[in-house]
């Protein structure tokens, strides 16, 4: 025997004891594309490749030589290394070799229709905002199969103006009046980039209705604590502490009175209101019994019209002065007109604010406030 067929004799009882002394530790399955396949041509046929892995960590490619087996029949073939999608369905394609075996789940559909966004949604579908105020949004792209996903965390979000709303992912703050459309684009693995609209529209605070304190748009020195799910409270407030409120309109008639709802079981304080750096009105808070026991405190404003920035300054001595839960003005009334007693069922206040109830017929003769007018009771048919 020659050294040349010594050494080739040598080097093949290696590799067979290697063989033997090297099992087969397991299976792995890879594809080049994720796990769905359609039966259109030029969309039904991807790649694999079986690995058989040994103890030693070495690895052998035997996708020509591992057996194929199917959850169900006929919904496509494993051949070599390439998969050919036959009929719509989900299987499962396990592949076996020398006692170890591995699976690769997939599904034969229509991957287009699958992958094609063919709208986009936003909830809400529009938005009615008031100056200053915070609000989020949820948005969707509808593929042609009728599938959604959300993608309000991962689309990029864009307003034609930036004058009326801000944005911070899927959060809007309004910060001028006006119309404004907020835009996404998105885009399948197939089909063209599909673009949805949601429109805005902010406008003016109504100072003459109840206003929650805690919806200020800047602060100094306080903080809001929550009374119920759904109702919160400014509370912490010291000497020279103040809340501001963007955009409130006043008209041309202006406020006469400013109410404001606040709780306190000390002597209270103060609170100034200046509508756009303006001083028009002081209210005095006494003590209401408790922090949580809430009085409507009243006092006269000076005239004021048209678009004003409120702000709330709160003067007292040392440590907590109140919290307030909620404030409003009422609007300056002009002119006396007379109605019939019987034909009006709404609420009526003395010309001093004080609510007189709804029932015309129990009120005496006289000049009330109703409806945002003087009026006169001069048919009470009692």
């Amino acid at each position: 025997m020659t050294n040349i067929q010594k050494n080739i004799k040598t080097k093949a009882i290696l590799l067979l004891i290697a063989t033997v002394i090297m099992p087969l530790k397991a299976l792995s399955i890879d594809t080049y594309q994720d796990y769905a396949l359609d039966t259109i041509t030029g969309k039904n046929t991807m790649t694999y490749h079986v690995t058989a892995i040994y103890s030693d960590g070495t690895e052998e490619d035997i996708t020509s030589l591992s057996d194929v087996t199917y959850s169900t029949s006929g919904l496509c073939t494993a051949t070599n290394g390439t998969i050919t999608g036959l009929n719509y369905g989900k299987v499962n394609i396990g592949f076996s070799y020398n006692g170890e075996t591995d699976s690769l789940p997939l599904i034969i559909e229509n991957v287009e229709a699958e992958r094609t966004v063919s709208s986009i949604e936003f909830s809400p579908s529009s938005l009615n905002l008031q100056i200053g105020q915070n609000t989020s949004f949820t948005c969707s792209v509808i593929y042609k199969d009728g599938h959604q996903q959300d993608i309000s965390s991962i689309g990029v979000f864009k307003t034609d103006n930036a004058n009326v709303i801000k944005l911070l992912g899927d959060s809007v703050i309004s910060v001028g009046k006006g119309t404004a459309n907020i835009t996404v684009g998105y885009k399948g693995v197939y089909g063209s980039l599909v673009t949805g609209t949601l429109p805005v529209t902010v406008t003016y605070l109504n100072p003459f209705v109840k206003n929650e304190a805690e919806n200020y748009t800047a602060q100094s020195g306080v903080q809001c604590e929550t009374l119920t799910a759904t109702d919160k409270n400014v509370a912490f407030i010291e000497n020279n502490d103040w809340v501001e409120y963007e955009g409130m309109d006043f008209g041309d008639n202006g406020p006469s009175n400013f109410t404001i709802t606040a709780a306190t079981p000390n002597s209270g304080g103060y609170v100034i209101v200046y509508a756009n750096d303006v001083l028009i009105a002081t209210c005095p808070v006494t003590s209401s019994g408790g922090w949580s026991t809430w009085k409507a405190y009243r006092c006269k404003t000076n005239k004021v019209t048209g678009v004003n920035k409120i702000r709330l300054v709160f003067i007292g001595g040392s440590g907590y002065l109140f919290n307030i839960n909620s404030w409003y003005f009422t609007e300056e009334t002009s002119g006396i007109s007379n109605i019939n007693a019987d034909t009006e069922d709404k609420s009526y206040y003395t010309t001093s604010g004080i609510n007189a109830g709804t029932s015309v017929k129990a009120l005496p003769k006289g000049i009330y406030i109703h409806s945002k007018r003087k009026v006169v009771i001069s048919n009470n048919n009692r």
